[in-house]
């Protein structure tokens, strides 16, 4: 008997109820894509402040080359001037030394933990986009020496003393920080994270409403079914579960195609990140990892809200 009218009420002659595996597929595909950005981009932005937070930039000024031949008391050029190339020797050695000295005043403070002189190379490549010239030409451009310092995570690094102390080695050496502008590009990670939120608001309230939509139909076009097994004796819950079933059986199909779609989708951005420098070796494995888990989760959370949706519906369509 049961078996009789479980078949009688199944959902599978409504022509809504057949297209929800299709409709979930996409709706569970939009939404692992949207969290896997919201994720990666939270993960990356972190890490990327975790480390600009305890970063600083230091520039040492580049060989300062004089020119014009050094006077006397007189006025008068002095008698034996250097040549362009001792003079050229004789700033890089100063240069050397102040770079040098430079270095020696972050080393032997307990609060910088790294110290690193950034390659002259990737300076020229900094500086390219800027200038349309050669290599041969960047060569030959003052450009200043770049040293990266990273100071201890909650330490109390006195920047105000370091900075007396580089005047006291040359007057042009600066110390940049990245939070003049690292709050702009943390404010727009944080507006991509709330518009792929927003999005996903909306799909999943898209989804609930369908799922209102098409309970009510089948409880609607099987009225008479519905009647004759409250005449049995049928409970509400009985009912409900008819219904409940089918529909979760249906979204855990298309979630879960919708996860398989997403998976080589989530895989080539994140070879694709990699290539390009955004992700690392370890960055990509752990967002993988992340994926992987937003990817066997989310068929299921929508599976369970279709769930508690089928049912609240069907619920109050009988007790009217």
């Amino acid at each position: 008997m049961t078996n009789k009218y479980f078949s009688e009420i199944s959902l599978d002659k409504e022509l809504s109820y057949r297209y929800i595996p299709a409709i979930f597929s996409v709706m569970v595909f939009l939404i692992i894509i949207l969290i896997s950005v919201s994720l990666s981009i939270g993960g990356s932005f972190f890490k990327w402040d975790f480390e600009m937070k305890h970063r600083y930039t230091v520039q040492v000024p580049a060989p300062e080359i004089e020119l014009i031949d050094t006077l006397d008391d007189n006025g008068n050029p002095e008698e034996n001037p250097l040549s362009f190339e001792k003079k050229t020797e004789k700033a890089k050695a100063d240069a050397r030394l102040v770079l040098q000295q430079t270095i020696t005043v972050f080393k032997s403070d307990p609060q910088v933990i790294r110290v690193d002189v950034v390659d002259p190379k990737k300076v020229q490549k900094l500086v390219r986009p800027f200038i349309s010239t050669n290599t041969e030409t960047l060569d030959s451009l003052p450009l200043p020496t770049l040293i990266e310092i990273d100071v201890r995570p909650g330490g109390k690094f006195n920047l105000n003393a370091t900075l007396l102390k580089l005047k006291n080695i040359h007057e042009n050496i600066q110390v940049d920080h990245q939070d003049k502008w690292q709050q702009s590009i943390k404010n727009f990670g944080q507006a991509i994270k709330f518009v792929s939120y927003l999005f996903i608001s909306l799909i999943v309230l898209c989804l609930i409403a369908l799922m209102i939509l098409i309970t009510k139909s089948a409880v609607h076009s099987n009225k008479k079914v519905i009647d004759v097994l409250r005449l049995m004796g049928a409970r509400n819950n009985y009912i409900a579960h008819l219904y409940q079933m089918p529909i979760v059986k249906s979204t855990l199909m298309g979630g879960f195609i919708g996860s398989l779609l997403a998976l080589p989708v989530i895989y080539g951005f994140s070879l694709l990140a990699k290539s390009i420098g955004l992700l690392s070796s370890e960055s990509m494995a752990f967002s993988l990892s992340n994926n992987l888990s937003v990817i066997i989760a989310t068929p299921l959370i929508i599976a369970l809200i279709s769930f508690i949706t089928t049912r609240i519906t069907v619920m109050r369509s009988l007790n009217r």
